[in-house]
């Protein structure tokens, strides 16, 4: 599945959410295998080349990187009509972006039934490291998209990406259930729509 993403042209979608201090780029490739990565200016460690770039521009106060999900923060004195063009640009020369589209808000979910499943309480993965210490969380995990899942008593919720076509992971995490638990996972309590 990783290979797909040289065939295409990539896109990311910018999603300008209520905190006027943040703007979250979801990308369709991965940036950390970790839960959370978290950059400031004057840091001690280098950063990612791609990071470096955006704390070079004037009023960026962090970048946060999620699985498939980039995180600008911006100084309160600063204004997003001159850090915008700057981050987009690094997005394009350091990713390999070809467009950048508005994020519309979608249903990214879904829930399948699971009467096995061997959690007692909720169990939440938002990372490819986190994702390990559980087979099924590690076997999603492992599919380009999947951006959070959560056990629960009975069921499975799996979130993807914003910048991941829907009906080309659904049958993929659909064939990841039924292999960990046969038929238990394989009815659809709820699923989305396609965004």
């Amino acid at each position: 599945m990783r290979g797909r993403l040289s065939q295409i042209l990539m896109h990311t979608l910018r999603e300008l959410p209520a905190n006027p201090f943040l703007v979250v780029y979801h990308v369709p490739i991965e940036l950390t295998r970790a839960v959370v990565e978290w950059y400031a200016p004057g840091k001690a460690s280098a950063p990612p080349a791609l990071v470096a770039d955006i704390l070079r521009i004037p009023g960026v106060q962090g970048v946060q990187f999620f699985r498939h999900e980039l995180w600008v923060r911006r100084a309160r004195d600063a204004a997003w009509h001159t850090i915008l063009p700057a981050v987009e640009a690094a997005l394009r020369d350091r990713l390999g972006i070809s467009e950048i589209r508005e994020f519309q808000p979608d249903q990214r979910y879904v829930m399948v039934a699971c009467a096995k499943l061997d959690v007692m309480k909720p169990w939440v993965f938002e990372g490819v490291d986190a994702a390990q210490t559980h087979p099924l969380a590690n076997a999603l995990f492992a599919l380009d998209g999947v951006a959070e899942v959560l056990l629960t008593p009975g069921q499975v919720r799996v979130r993807t990406g914003a910048a991941f076509q829907w009906e080309g992971l659904q049958p993929d995490i659909q064939t990841v259930l039924e292999q960990f638990k046969s038929t238990d996972c394989s009815r659809p309590l709820m699923s989305s729509d396609p965004p």
